[in-house]
C-alpha cells in the first residue's frame, strides 16, 4: 500500500461532510455580514441630496477619510449656506470653530476634525479623519476655506 492510497483510506464519509460545511459556512456567515453592513449604511440616514433644497446645488465636497469616501460618514458635502455630514445638515452660522485633534500622544486613534456649534443638541462633531498628519490638516484647512471664505 503506497502513502497516497493509506491516506485516501483513512478519509472518512464524515470528514469529508465536514469540511463541506465548514466552507459553506464561512460564505454563508460571510454574506450575511455583508448584508448588514449595507443595510446599516442606508438606514444611517438621509443623503445629502435629500437634506438640500432642490434649487441649492454643492459647492463641493470634502472627502475626510479615503477609505470611506462614498459612505455618508466619509465626506462633508458643502453648499452655500450650509454643509452636511452622515444626513445631518449643519448651517455655517451654527459652526463656531474647526480644529483638529489627537485622541492622544500615539496617532494609532487616529486624528479628529472637531467641529464646535451652537447647537445644544450637537456642542461638538468628532469627525476621525485618519492617522496621516498631513491629510487631517489638508481636510481641516479645505474645510475651513469653505466655511469662512
Amino acid at each position: 500500500m503506497t502513502l497516497n492510497t493509506m491516506i485516501l483510506s483513512e478519509i472518512r464519509p464524515w470528514m469529508i461532510i465536514l469540511a463541506i460545511s465548514v466552507i459553506l459556512g464561512y460564505f454563508v456567515k460571510k454574506r450575511q455580514s455583508e448584508r448588514e453592513a449595507e443595510q446599516r449604511r442606508r438606514s444611517q440616514g438621509p443623503q445629502a441630496h435629500q437634506v438640500a433644497q432642490r434649487s441649492e446645488v454643492p459647492l463641493g465636497r470634502i472627502i475626510v477619510d479615503a477609505v470611506r469616501r462614498n459612505d455618508p460618514d466619509g465626506h462633508i458635502v458643502v453648499y452655500p449656506s450650509f454643509i452636511v455630514y452622515n444626513g445631518m445638515r449643519i448651517d455655517k452660522s451654527q459652526i463656531l470653530n474647526v480644529t483638529l485633534s489627537s485622541p492622544n500622544a500615539y496617532p494609532a486613534g487616529g486624528y479628529h476634525l472637531v467641529i464646535a456649534t451652537n447647537m445644544p443638541s450637537l456642542p461638538y462633531l468628532n469627525i476621525p479623519v485618519g492617522s496621516d498628519l498631513a491629510w487631517a490638516q489638508n481636510v481641516a484647512q479645505d474645510l475651513a476655506n469653505n466655511l469662512y471664505h
